[in-house]
């Protein structure tokens, strides 16, 4: 127990690192305020753009698949992003902090911080299951969160408007082109598969080092209730309700951790990066991914002393 505890929080220090470097370069000088968001349209348009087909290509169809792991996976994420948007209209009045909010809920850090937990407790040899899980989980939360943002961070909602722009989102055509080489069988060469796979690197550093440059403390404060909303949403009712249902339909051993990794794992990193590019609040985005990695140690380790001491795995 106390060894996932470690590894929780092993997960979380770099990340608060990378923000604290950030944090030092602004008082250095060395970026303004203007130069950081033209890094972060830059981190947004073509390392995350990188990430998305890098995610797909390399977790293709090679790993070992558990159809009722990934369906369940799949309806689990929809269920709670649609149990997120009901709870967040009718606490929120504003568009583009229901575009950022409804993002820190339903939408986790799976990869960072879920895929060291899954191979601490069930070992390494159980990983490529949850690869597998990166696959089917990853395109869903990001095609689901750039529908949400460009939905209330575009203004006034017009459906032929939303499509052209979804057309032209870099995230989305990433992902789009991840899939087209799975279907049509496509094989990158070697040197231009390193070249995706450095530019996919470069886009979680980078984008907490920008979200350290832009980052106040006093902006803790300003998201006020919707900052608790967050982080109680995405590291206690999320979980609750998407772990309890696997329990009781009868998710098992290192299935069950691989859900813990994804519906327990703090806001995604990228939640920051597409708030702020895509006209929703990034500061409240900025501050769930922050604050929500912060106490997800603790909330982690709860989880799994309850469901280990429950004999669920």
């Amino acid at each position: 127990m106390l060894n996932s505890f470690v590894i929780a929080f092993e997960a979380v220090v770099p990340m608060f690192i990378l923000v604290g470097i950030g944090m030092l370069v602004r008082k250095s000088g060395l970026i303004t305020k203007d130069e950081n968001r033209k890094f972060n349209k830059i981190a947004f348009k073509v390392f995350f753009s990188a990430l998305m087909f890098n995610s797909i290509y390399s977790n293709g169809i090679d790993k070992a698949v558990n159809y009722r792991l990934m369906l369940y996976g799949i309806i689990a994420v929809l269920t709670v992003y649609i149990l997120t948007t009901i709870f967040v209209l009718r606490v929120e009045s504003s568009n583009p902090t229901r575009g950022s909010l409804i993002q820190a809920i339903y939408r986790s850090n799976f990869v960072i911080m879920g895929l060291p937990i899954v191979s601490s407790i069930s070992g390494a040899g159980e990983l490529a299951g949850a690869a597998l899980m990166i696959a089917v989980i990853i395109p869903i939360y990001n095609i689901v969160a750039i529908l949400t943002l460009e939905y209330y961070g575009g203004g006034k909602a017009n459906l032929k408007d939303m499509m052209i722009k979804l057309a032209k989102n870099p995230m989305l055509e990433g992902a789009l082109l991840g899939i087209l080489s799975l279907v049509l069988g496509i094989k990158l060469p070697i040197f231009l598969e390193k070249l995706v796979s450095d530019m996919a690197a470069v886009a979680t550093p980078l984008t907490l080092v920008i979200l350290g440059i832009s980052f106040e403390f006093s902006q803790i404060k300003e998201c006020g209730r919707n900052l608790i909303f967050a982080v109680v949403g995405r590291l206690i009712a999320v979980p609750a309700l998407a772990l309890t249902a696997a329990a009781l339909i009868g998710f098992r051993g290192a299935d069950f951790v691989t859900l813990i990794a994804i519906f327990a794992s703090p806001s995604a990193i990228a939640s920051y990066t597409m708030a702020e590019n895509m006209n929703c609040d990034g500061v409240l985005a900025g501050n769930s991914l922050i604050v929500s990695s912060l106490f997800s140690s603790i909330t982690m380790f709860f989880w799994i002393f309850l469901f280990k001491s429950l004999g669920i795995f």
